[in-house]
């Protein structure tokens, strides 16, 4: 059996068939697409498949190219071969291609407008504490925020919470830091999920500014915070 068999084959199986272990390929790298999908993310999953296909090493090169040109999907292999011209897309190197295509993908970002967006983001209806958490570390991704990124979530976070009793307690807590806000915010997004179970007893969860956790039944703590019993 040949050892040098096209790409398509090593992925595909042979009149019903699997090929031989020594030809199949570990992962899968879909077609990118243009309007959902972020070039960077694409092209890091891309070295990811060819290192776990032992095909990562600069002598490897025209066999990365042809993986990323044979699986890129028709839209971006034909603005790649645009962008290539007059050259063919075989004609540069797998870094050239890779530059061309993150040249197009993704412009020089504006600072200002990244923090735009970062200060614009409050917690969506139905979105998790970490859900929007996760959010905001990808918007901040280019904002250049440096030594102050945690600052700067934590005052995200507070400010763009959904729950207007949670935010009150988190900006009346006294050197709060980006992680304890997280924590609260968490621990009341599950007492509230408690709270809603039908049925039966439910254990409810009242958080004191010092950051103790305790049961709303035996509150006596008026500065215990979240739970309505607890107030």
């Amino acid at each position: 059996m040949p050892t040098d068999l096209p790409i398509s084959l090593l992925t595909k199986q042979c009149k019903g068939q699997l090929l031989p272990k020594e030809y199949t390929l570990l992962g899968v790298v879909g077609p990118f697409n243009p309007d959902t999908d972020d070039w960077v993310v694409y092209s890091e999953r891309l070295e990811q498949f060819f290192k776990a296909n032992g095909i990562s090493d600069p002598e490897n090169s025209e066999k990365q190219r042809a993986v990323l040109l044979s699986t890129c999907g028709n839209e971006t292999y034909l603005l790649i071969r645009s962008l290539a011209a007059p050259d063919k897309p075989t004609d540069k190197s797998i870094s050239e291609i890779l530059e061309l295509a993150r040249d197009h993908f993704c412009p020089s970002r504006s600072v200002i407008v990244q923090c735009y967006n970062f200060n614009c983001r409050t917690q969506k209806e139905g979105e998790t504490v970490s859900q929007f958490w996760a959010e905001l570390r990808r918007l901040s991704e280019y904002c250049e925020f440096g030594n102050t990124l945690n600052d700067m979530l934590r005052d995200r976070l507070v400010c763009g919470i959904r729950d207007i009793k949670l935010q009150r307690r988190l900006l009346a807590e006294r050197g709060l830091t980006f992680a304890k806000a997280f924590e609260l915010a968490q621990v009341a997004e599950l007492a509230e999920k408690n709270a809603m179970q039908p049925g039966g007893a439910v254990t409810i969860y009242g958080v004191y500014l010092g950051g103790g956790i305790h049961g709303y039944t035996s509150c006596a703590i008026p500065q215990c915070f979240y739970v309505d019993q607890c107030l």
